[in-house]
């Protein structure tokens, strides 16, 4: 079973709710959900982008060095 079509069901996941009506309560949770999916995916996108490293071949495109320098910068903004 998956949370989404993205990632598996997980006690702690919070899920868009299917078929739920527009102007509800559940219905604009999913809404603010899917949205906020969105957003999410295009940084990771965008992240990929830049950082060609973090792509799933994990294949090296800089020197040691400047993966290094980039991992930090990467990490200080995520902490």
């Amino acid at each position: 079973m998956k949370g989404d079509s993205g990632y598996p069901l997980q006690p702690w996941l919070l899920t868009p709710i299917e078929n739920a009506e527009p102007n509800s309560p559940e219905g604009r949770y999913t809404r603010q959900h899917i949205l906020a999916r969105n957003v999410i995916e295009r940084c990771f996108g965008l992240l990929k982008q830049r950082f060609r490293y973090l792509l799933k071949q994990r294949v090296l495109h800089y020197t040691p060095q400047r993966a290094a320098r980039i991992c930090c910068l990467v990490l200080s903004y995520i902490t």
